[in-house]
């Protein structure tokens, strides 16, 4: 993704926040920034690391309500299992695909090549 993408995103973000009545901040775009970087669906957890890479006064909080605030806002998607974690995926138009959840497991697959193995 680039840094021109990137900026864009976190000025929508901040609009789509402001229509919502809530208010953008820093951590929130550190938030956002590290989502933006990954490239497979992250739980909470996960994504707090490579925030704390950035900015160590973020608290796993913080990252759980801006993720919710993102699937709202519409730049994430939730990926909810009935036995892990809630994940994160970005939503773009390119990818409309449907995941495929195990109900046994949790585990989830992502696409026809995936779930053909």
């Amino acid at each position: 993704m680039t840094a021109e993408i990137q900026t864009e995103m976190e000025k929508q973000f901040t609009q789509q926040l402001r229509s919502l009545g809530r208010h953008g901040s820093r951590q929130r775009s550190v938030v956002l920034r590290a989502f933006l970087r990954q490239e497979q669906p992250v739980t909470a957890q996960e994504l707090l690391y490579p925030v704390k890479q950035e900015d160590i006064s973020v608290s796993f909080g913080t990252v759980y309500h801006t993720l919710r605030l993102l699937v709202a806002c519409g730049p994430a998607r939730e990926i909810v299992s009935p036995k892990n974690p809630t994940q994160y995926e970005r939503a773009t138009a390119q990818c409309n695909h449907p995941r495929l959840v195990c109900k046994d497991c949790g585990a989830s697959v992502g696409n026809r090549a995936e779930v053909e193995q």
